[in-house]
């Protein structure tokens, strides 16, 4: 799917790497899906449980371990970590 967020054009096709976003509440189910572009940019199609409440986002990877922390599994973060190079102090 090609899409245009702030200006910056990317195609989902062509992403790099690809992690999906999913978290269950009790009552419903989030989902959402973290890109990697070829040029290194992250970019979010953020969770909702309501199928048009979705947005597309860039983020970095440190801004999406914090806060889509809930979604991922440990091997996701760590990819995620490694491939934005987030070093944590």
């Amino acid at each position: 799917m090609k899409i245009s967020i702030d200006g910056h054009h990317f195609n989902t096709e062509k992403a790099t790497s690809h992690w999906r976003l999913d978290r269950f509440d009790g009552s419903n189910r989030h989902m959402g899906s973290v890109y990697l572009s070829s040029t290194g940019v992250f970019y979010i199609w953020t969770p909702s449980q309501w199928a048009n409440r979705h947005s597309w986002v860039i983020m970095s990877a440190s801004d999406i371990l914090c806060e889509y922390d809930q979604y991922l599994g440990d091997d996701e973060k760590a990819e995620i970590a490694e491939a934005g190079k987030v070093e944590w102090e």
